[in-house]
């Protein structure tokens, strides 16, 4: 089977030091890092999927501390006019950074001598941005040509590169596009379309995933709704597929097919799933993100059971040494980690009974504190070696975990009914686990996907209906 849904990893040091293959890995054309470069390079050559990312992760979190102050001030007055005056002073900045083409060229030659499978094309920031500064929609009152305007630059460069004008294209490029709400983000997959050269369609969704933001309602067809269930819901999960499906929905009204989607940025297990979920009707179906291996560093580890959650270290040793439960994870990481430093459960146990009250802290968990000696995978080693050889093991779980997910996703792709039944099935299971913060929210998405399911339903009739008069005048 090939698979369609992949989790692209974010190549790093914990990459290189796994003996364990990943299906695809994510390389930003600045790296300088040799040992990456080289592994990177060795990859594509043992037929790996590489997807070349443009390194302007680093230019949105600039841009942001550059106008942090300024929004925060502005964000406290909420005087109109100081906002509007904002946004258009962000958009100019942006639109100096997208039309740079010297150093865009640059980055494209950076990108092509890796002969990456796809790499990610220029973009211009300002949505992005605008999120990431808490300047939201609601909040500025702007039109959608405001937002779908700042865009057209962006399908300009993707067309110039596919016709050759940067010079010979070495694999397939990816519009790297973005939309605040489903409405514009709808209209600018129509532009996209409309250029007939572009199939491919990357958005960030970093900016979305760390909004702790909640709202009050959606645009959706140029008007604002209020949610079904709730006065109010956290925006985060929301926003990454109200704006992914309004990319999928505008391509596919112009032109009659679904473009390959790639999320940028988006690491949570449950989140992918939903975003996989609502873009299931993709060709191929990627997203990447550093969250892993960045939770794995910080004592946060990925599960399936009791449904896709994210898990403290603190919590898990406490579930093990106060409830009896085991961890049984059947990836490479933990099998290999684990013939090394096995689990002493009797020794948790009885470590776990000696704490005050119950509770795990985190100098509970110390390579010289009794429960940490006892469940090494979730330590917190003062040894270099050690420590390195925890991180590495606990990332390359929490990629597995995902990978898992992804291929499941693949294989149930072509039987509708059983992706549903499944996907039904893990969203139950996530609602009656996770907070109830994230959990409330779940509703609302799954509402608003169908809605716009139906919409899309009639836009294909309409299409097949056109096609159908076109092939009678023939």
């Amino acid at each position: 089977m090939d698979q369609t849904c992949l989790f692209v990893d974010n190549l790093s040091d914990d990459v290189v030091n796994s003996d364990k293959k990943r299906l695809a890995l994510l390389l930003p054309a600045t790296a300088t890092a040799k040992k990456l470069t080289q592994y990177a390079k060795d990859y594509v050559h043992d037929a790996g999927i590489l997807v070349m990312d443009n390194g302007n992760a680093k230019t949105i979190i600039d841009i942001c501390k550059f106008y942090k102050n300024d929004a925060a001030k502005v964000n406290k007055t909420k005087d109109p006019k100081e906002l509007l005056r904002l946004a258009y002073t962000i958009l100019g900045h942006c639109h100096s950074e997208c039309n740079d083409m010297d150093y865009f060229q640059s980055i494209l030659d950076k990108q092509w001598a890796f002969s990456p499978t796809y790499f990610m094309c220029g973009e211009n920031l300002l949505p992005q941005i605008l999120v990431g500064l808490d300047l939201d929609r609601e909040l500025l009152e702007l039109d959608d040509r405001f937002y779908i305007d700042s865009q057209r630059e962006a399908i300009k460069i993707v067309k110039n590169v596919v016709n050759g004008k940067f010079g010979e294209c070495v694999g397939e490029p990816y519009a790297v596009l973005h939309g605040v709400d489903f409405d514009t983000a709808y209209k600018v997959g129509q532009m996209a379309a409309k250029t007939k050269v572009i199939k491919n369609i990357a958005t960030g969704l970093a900016g979305y995933m760390n909004d702790l933001q909640t709202t009050d309602r959606y645009r959706y067809k140029g008007k604002w709704h209020s949610f079904t269930y709730r006065k109010q819901i956290y925006r985060k999960y929301f926003q990454s597929v109200a704006v992914s499906l309004g990319f999928i929905h505008g391509f596919y009204s112009v032109a009659g097919s679904i473009p390959r989607f790639h999320g940028l940025g988006i690491g949570s297990p449950y989140a992918i799933l939903l975003l996989a979920y609502a873009l299931r009707d993709c060709p191929f179906f990627s997203v990447d993100s550093s969250a892993p291996s960045k939770n794995a560093s910080v004592g946060k580890l990925y599960v399936s059971e009791p449904a896709y959650l994210t898990l403290q270290a603190n919590n898990i040793a406490a579930g093990i040494g106060g409830k009896g439960h085991k961890w049984d994870c059947p990836c490479p990481h933990c099998t290999a980690f684990h013939e090394k430093h096995p689990i002493d459960y009797a020794r948790a146990k009885e470590a776990y009974s000696q704490l005050p009250g119950g509770t795990v802290r985190k100098e509970d968990l110390k390579q010289d504190a009794p429960l940490g000696q006892a469940l090494m995978f979730l330590s917190e080693p003062s040894d270099a070696k050690l420590r390195k050889e925890v991180k590495v093991a606990r990332s390359g779980h929490n990629y597995w975990v995902i990978d898992s997910m992804m291929t499941k996703f693949s294989e149930l792709k072509n039987d509708l009914d059983a992706l549903e039944s499944w996907f039904r099935a893990e969203t139950d299971r996530y609602m009656a686990n996770a907070s109830k913060i994230y959990a409330e929210s779940i509703p609302e998405i799954l509402d608003f996907i169908e809605m716009t399911e139906e919409s899309k339903s009639k836009e294909w009739r309409r299409q097949y209906k056109k096609e159908e008069r076109e092939s009678e005048k023939v």
